[in-house]
């Protein structure tokens, strides 16, 4: 076979031999270059099959969501949807929860007193107006500030016309039945006529609430003509956020239900005490993993519409 090549490349002119040489190069060097290419797509191809094969970023080694680190799954009751203060409430919207844990606002020791010892808020109807102890408890924190306040001068004409009323469950609208809803008005002149009872909204005295209660977790619950007094808890974290950034309840749900565990809504609000708090917000829908901290305290409410809002209070770390 040699000496066949040899006689093929040494036969005929030098111009003939060189063109044979150089055919054969050529030959050669396409060989080596569609060598080359086919070991490259065979590489290509493992390296796509192992990659196929392989679980994603997103994924765990049995293929399901890969959680990550600080975070765990855990289940939820299907009565938590209708369960918390984040729920929309409307005619669309009806609250499907049991009767909310309440307390009244009249039991309530750390109801506010003048420096005589008189409370510095009255109650309207039966006197079975209520709410929830988170409720009661950030109320009467704010109206202590506003009783306190030297801008203000004290003032202790206030009345709470509407609540959750323990005396049944028929209450004045789907707001209420949740046990987070304040109506605030106020006495004109209580010796003069005790029964001249007016709405806080537009007095120039009580703008101070509007002004504050984000502080306290409250926000306005209406802007409905007549119904502009009525106050809802949702805590400091939402109420903040929703009260720079001009939002609505509706709007903010909108908000949240866009945020998932991996890029939540960061809110930065101050504590009872005036410190500034990192809170973290996301929701999660029904059907998908119940995504909660290992490390952070954290609070669950349902929001009424098939999903589930979770809060992580980063001041405070789960207890063991």
């Amino acid at each position: 076979m040699k000496t066949l090549l040899n006689d093929f490349f040494n036969s005929g002119t030098e111009a003939q031999q060189n063109k044979k040489r150089m055919t054969a190069l050529v030959l050669c060097a396409t060989a080596v270059i569609l060598a080359i290419a086919l070991l490259v797509l065979a590489i290509g191809s493992i390296a796509v099959a192992i990659k196929d094969k392989a679980p994603n970023d997103d994924e765990g080694e049995s293929g399901g969501t890969k959680i990550p680190n600080g975070y765990t799954t855990t289940t939820f009751d299907a009565a938590q949807l209708s369960t918390g203060s984040l729920l929309l409430l409307d005619a669309d919207h009806p609250y499907a929860g049991t009767s909310p844990s309440v307390v009244l606002f009249r039991d309530s020791e750390s109801r506010p007193k003048t420096e005589s010892g008189d409370v510095v808020y009255s109650i309207g109807g039966t006197d079975k107006l209520s709410a929830t102890s988170e409720t009661v408890e950030a109320f009467n924190a704010m109206i202590t500030a506003f009783y306190t306040d030297e801008t203000v001068g004290g003032d202790d004409c206030l009345y709470i016309s509407s609540a959750y009323d323990m005396t049944g469950s028929n209450q004045k609208s789907e707001l209420y039945k949740v046990g987070t809803v304040i109506a605030l008005s106020y006495y004109v002149d209580y010796n003069s006529d005790p029964t001249n009872i007016q709405t806080i909204y537009g007095v120039e005295k009580y703008d101070w609430i509007y002004e504050n209660a984000h502080t306290y977790g409250f926000i306005q619950a209406s802007s409905e003509e007549g119904k502009e007094n009525i106050f809802r808890y949702v805590g400091p974290a939402h109420a903040t956020y929703m009260h720079n950034n001009s939002k609505t309840f509706a709007e903010y749900l909108t908000i949240i239900q866009n945020r998932t565990y991996k890029a939540p809504l960061q809110i930065t609000a101050k504590n009872s005490a005036g410190e500034n708090v990192s809170y973290s917000v996301y929701y999660l829908a029904t059907g998908s993993d119940m995504v909660v901290p290992t490390k952070y305290a954290y609070e669950v409410s349902g929001d009424n519409m098939g999903g589930y809002i979770i809060t992580i209070d980063k001041s405070k770390t789960l207890t063991k």
